[in-house]
């Protein structure tokens, strides 16, 4: 017996409604965080910005080490607008929330001493009080997702970052103001930046999305639901933060504090792809799959889902390594030069990220978590092996490359796993990457000769830039040419399709 389908034509209308909000939102969040680092660049020093890395890093760990996955499993459980459900997803949070921030202290002192930063002994526990507040979200956000209702939590998140993004710059102009510009107290704007983030999004979430009253409440039933579910998140997540976030604890040893705060700024811009297919996947394209795998036309809707943000990606990606040498050179000063080829190297490693997310957001719907565990433990196995012996031969780009590679395997796990359930991809992913690169070699050489033939950078930046718009635009409208404008077309049930 198959499941139940959505209303006829419900799912693509709410799928790209949801879609055009996520970007819409991913769009100005972007612009937001583009601006406030641009001015945060100009009020502090690269060394700063390395302590913001290793602080936020130490505090995704706690988080990522304690991760149940309490808001997927609210989108894919069946009992997932039970209040009772709810409440207990809700309270579990919460003690989640007091654990990590006890926990923070734990951490705090061996990291200032293995770092020799004793500011850290502060800075880690003050950060993670984000971690106490956050565990009291409503539930209200996770129901958006579950539902596509996206409207109000989009303006839910650029909200509570303009909140943090003004607050930061405020407390970084008062402390230069009092302190000057070369006073290490300045991160602590940062920090207050980030409580404000998390104290805006728990108001937020409260009193402008609808859901349920919270109390404290622990339903037996759900808890094991919760914990079921969550036991594979949990390993993934931890191997997510040893194959992801950790690159800035290795790094942070093998490289000073202000090229870890270059390696930051890059690591923002190359960000901008993956960001936005990150948040596709997990306010659309999961719940969409929730909705409608087990259906005997889900492999046809897979594609069709999967192809136009993986197009999407590919215009991001190509068009980041080409123009991201010559977008760095206008945007920040010469402190950050090296930021340049930075980004093109962390663009490879977007690419591969935005594959192994489609493949990813297809495997949590179906529940097999373990896979994705899989991946990451590979990855992790990679970094290990790529990573020093880049470091090695070629120095900090070398271990930048060996990132890379691993970041490849955890992919090939993905595109593995989901052949398993008849699905295809390798082939049709292998001819997209050639032409990745080979746009992003043409955009490269198309500003290079530019800058040297007029000495323009905002020239040479803009010629950068049409090689990859006109390439990708060319296959996106032959793609849309032989599929309908509606992605969201193959989910309408089989039986209504007849009747038409």
């Amino acid at each position: 017996m198959t499941p139940e389908a959505p209303d006829p034509g419900s799912l693509r209308a709410i799928g790209i409604r949801g879609s055009l909000w996520t970007l819409g939102g991913h769009a100005a969040s972007q612009v937001v965080r583009f601006a406030s680092n641009l001015v945060l660049a100009r009020l502090l020093f690269p060394a700063v910005f390395g302590q913001v890395a290793l602080i936020y890093t130490f505090i995704t760990a706690l988080h990522l080490f304690s991760d149940l996955g309490t808001g997927p499993s609210i989108i894919q459980n069946p009992r997932g607008d039970d209040p009772a459900f709810l409440r207990t997803a809700w309270t579990v949070s919460v003690i989640r929330g007091f654990v990590l921030w006890a926990a923070s202290w734990l951490v705090a002192i061996p990291a200032a001493n293995f770092y020799g930063q004793p500011s850290l002994r502060w800075l880690i526990p003050v950060a993670a009080i984000s971690a106490a507040l956050g565990g009291f979200e409503s539930t209200s956000i996770s129901l958006a997702r579950r539902h596509l209702r996206l409207e109000r939590l989009t303006v839910l998140e650029i909200g509570s970052q303009v909140a943090g993004t003004v607050t930061t710059i405020a407390l970084a102009l008062l402390n230069r103001a009092r302190f000057g510009p070369d006073d290490p107290g300045a991160v602590w704007a940062v920090v207050g930046g980030g409580l404000a983030i998390e104290v805006t999004r728990v108001v937020l979430s409260h009193v402008y999305l609808p859901g349920i009253r919270h109390r404290f409440e622990l339903d037996r039933d759900a808890l094991d639901s919760l914990f079921r579910f969550g036991r594979w998140i949990l390993v993934s997540t931890v191997l997510t933060f040893l194959a992801g976030p950790a690159d800035r604890l290795v790094f942070g040893k093998l490289v000073s504090l202000a090229m870890l705060g270059v390696y930051g700024i890059a690591s923002n811009l190359a960000a901008i792809p993956t960001d936005a297919a990150l948040k596709i996947g997990a306010a659309v394209v999961f719940p969409t799959f929730s909705r409608i795998v087990g259906r005997p036309d889900f492999r046809s809707v897979f594609p069709r889902v999967r192809m136009p943000l993986v197009l999407g990606g590919a215009l991001l990606v190509s068009g980041l390594a080409a123009v991201g040498p010559f977008a760095t050179a206008i945007l920040y000063d010469a402190r950050y030069r090296d930021a340049g080829w930075i980004v093109q190297i962390l663009a490879a490693m977007s690419w591969f990220r935005i594959l192994e997310n489609t493949n990813g957001s297809l495997l949590l719907a179906t529940g097999r978590s373990d896979w994705m565990a899989a991946g990451n433990g590979l990855k992790l196995a990679g970094m290990f092996a790529f990573i020093p012996g880049g470091f090695l031969i070629l120095g900090f780009a070398g271990a930048l490359w060996g990132l890379v590679l691993a970041e490849v395997l955890r992919y090939l796990v993905s595109a593995i796993a989901i052949r398993r359930t008849g699905l295809h991809v390798l082939a049709r992913d292998a001819t997209l990457t050639v032409g990745v690169v080979l746009v992003a070699l043409a955009g490269y050489l198309a500003g290079s000769l530019t800058r040297n033939w007029s000495g323009s950078r905002v020239l040479a930046f803009l010629a950068a830039g049409i090689p990859p718009i006109i390439a990708w635009g060319v296959i996106g409208l032959r793609y849309w040419s032989k599929r309908s404008l509606d992605v969201f077309r193959a989910a309408a049930p089989q039986q209504e399709r007849r009747v038409d």
